[in-house]
């Protein structure tokens, strides 16, 4: 059986990168890949939140996740 398997380290203790920002990326390509447009829509939402600061950093991750 083969599955494919997304990992996300957010406290960095696997890569030394942010890999939060991978994974956002992940999920908006595909969003876009499998048409699943209401969650791109959501996800966009959240980001424009955060960007008028309407949002925390936190609530933003809690919200995504």
């Amino acid at each position: 059986m083969n599955k494919k398997v997304l990992v996300v380290d957010l406290d960095g203790t696997l890569y030394s990168i942010n890999t939060f920002h991978h994974f956002l990326k992940y999920l908006i390509f595909h969003c876009i890949k499998t048409f699943r447009i209401l969650l791109l829509i959501k996800i966009v939402g959240i980001f424009i939140f955060r960007i008028f600061k309407i949002s925390t950093h936190a609530k933003m991750k809690y919200d995504i996740l």
